[in-house]
């Protein structure tokens, strides 16, 4: 379907009569197009605006780290990792209260962040954000993680360059005999949420666009994938 613009040009439309919606642009396909001295240009704008925010992150991860732990775990790190303690689900509820002003991976993260600034050296723990911290937090060894930290701190690093600095580094183990079926999940589950991010974006842009039969295709599609999923998930749990 078309319709005429002002100088008489036909541009494609929906049948509502509006161009189609078009894709928003993504980081990659922004900053790759831009020239090299501006590529710096915006990685230094982060590092400088990242640090205005620095102390104000950690020290939120500090205060709720110390809350979290007095009001549901005696104060014991030990207890809020054991999903056995009896205040669990208490704290379970409190990451999915509709009225948090935090998502539940947010809450968890700075729980995380906030015992991870016990056991690191103060100097290097308070010069880095919460992003940094977040990037560390996998490297269960304390001197990896003292050592990626101080790369961080020495070249500047972003958080997106420190988790790719770190994948260099220390690249992932090959997997271990008798771990086939929880990494066969993982890719499963890897593969069905890009393939729902892309759903969510096309309905995103359908509803932004009020094409209704494109909604309900998208809905029908989505219906699809997560019945596809479930067989998935119950065949590599069945190896």
């Amino acid at each position: 379907m078309t319709s005429p613009t002002p100088t008489g040009e036909l541009v494609p439309t929906t049948h509502h009569g509006r161009p189609p919606a078009r894709p928003l642009p993504t980081f990659e396909s922004l900053f790759s197009a831009l020239p090299a001295a501006e590529q710096a240009q915006v990685e230094q704008a982060v590092r400088t605006l990242n640090r205005t925010t620095l102390h104000a992150g950690l020290r939120t991860a500090v205060e709720v780290h110390r809350y979290v732990l007095d009001e549901f775990c005696d104060g014991r790190w030990d207890l809020y990792t054991n999903p056995r303690h009896s205040k669990r689900p208490a704290f379970e509820a409190l990451c999915l209260h509709p009225d948090l002003a935090m998502s539940a991976d947010a809450l968890r993260v700075l729980v995380r962040v906030g015992e991870q600034l016990l056991h690191m050296d103060a100097q290097t723990a308070w010069s880095l954000s919460v992003d940094h911290h977040r990037v560390l937090l996998p490297l269960a060894d304390p001197a990896r993680r003292q050592q990626m930290a101080e790369v961080a701190i020495a070249e500047e690093l972003t958080a997106r360059q420190l988790s790719e600095a770190i994948a260099k580094t220390f690249p992932a183990d090959k997997p271990r005999r008798g771990r086939k079926r929880t990494s066969t999940t993982v890719r499963h589950l890897a593969a069905a949420h890009k393939a729902f991010q892309g759903l969510d974006a096309e309905r995103i842009a359908a509803e932004a666009a009020g094409w209704g039969e494109r909604q309900r295709q998208v809905n029908r599609e989505r219906a699809r994938a997560w019945k596809a999923l479930a067989e998935r998930v119950l065949a590599a749990l069945g190896e």
